[in-house]
């Protein structure tokens, strides 16, 4: 079994910006007499079309921008360069407070290759999953009568190092499941839904195991448990 969630782990610099912009030409003109005065002025010149027209121009950078602007990627730069340049052309002196944070996403869709079936599209990366490649044999953990699967270390006995985790979900936290599969050996994770649709979940943070980790749905978990051992 080969599987590889291809994600990307960064720090990045961010600075925070609005979506909604207030559409004034020039700034607020004269000092106005009272935080009433100058609430009735923000009121007065708020838009539908002006915010319509903020919401075409984001938009328009998500549709240039792999229809994102999520934070850390390119698209969130180009939103925070139109609201700088709409606010200091409307007169107003600009400040963008930089902050760290943890940026997670796909650089590439996950593979999950199981012998010679391609069962990709049905595999969806664990958000803070770890990069890497992974082969090895696939092997069930607590698949029959065990309410809490994976969520002890005991679910891992004799499980041979080396080896891809196919695990039900259920009970625990899918961190909690790929950690105990990693200290056994495990070179990656597989957890397959208890339920009908997609797993689309998260490791809650960034993970020191280093193994990938994907969530699959119930029906080709439980087709791939009787495919235990197959060589990739």
């Amino acid at each position: 079994m080969r599987l590889a969630p291809r994600r990307t782990l960064a720090i990045a610099a961010g600075a925070a910006a609005t979506a909604l912009l207030v559409p004034v030409a020039p700034a607020v003109a004269g000092n106005p007499t009272s935080e009433q005065d100058t609430s009735a002025q923000f009121r007065e010149d708020i838009t539908v079309d002006g915010i319509l027209e903020h919401l075409r121009a984001l938009q328009a950078i998500a549709d240039r921008n792999d229809d994102t602007r999520a934070a850390g990627s390119p698209g969130y730069v180009s939103s925070t360069d139109y609201i700088v340049d709409r606010l200091k052309a409307a007169g107003y002196k600009v400040t963008l407070d930089p902050f760290q944070f943890v940026y997670n996403a796909d650089a590439a869709p996950p593979v999950l290759n199981v012998g010679s079936v391609d069962y990709s599209e049905s595999a969806i990366s664990m958000t803070f999953s770890p990069n890497g490649d992974a082969t090895g044999p696939l092997r069930p953990v607590a698949t029959t009568g065990d309410t809490t699967p994976g969520c002890e270390a005991d679910d891992f006995a004799g499980f041979p190092a080396g080896s891809v985790a196919l695990i039900p979900r259920g009970s625990c936290a899918f961190a909690l499941k790929a950690q105990n599969a990693a200290a056994k050996g495990a070179v990656a994770t597989v957890i397959y839904n208890n339920t009908t649709g997609p797993v689309n979940g998260t490791l809650g943070g960034v993970q020191t195991h280093g193994t990938p980790v994907v969530g699959i749905p119930r029906d080709l978990g439980l087709s791939l448990v009787g495919s235990a051992g197959q060589p990739t």
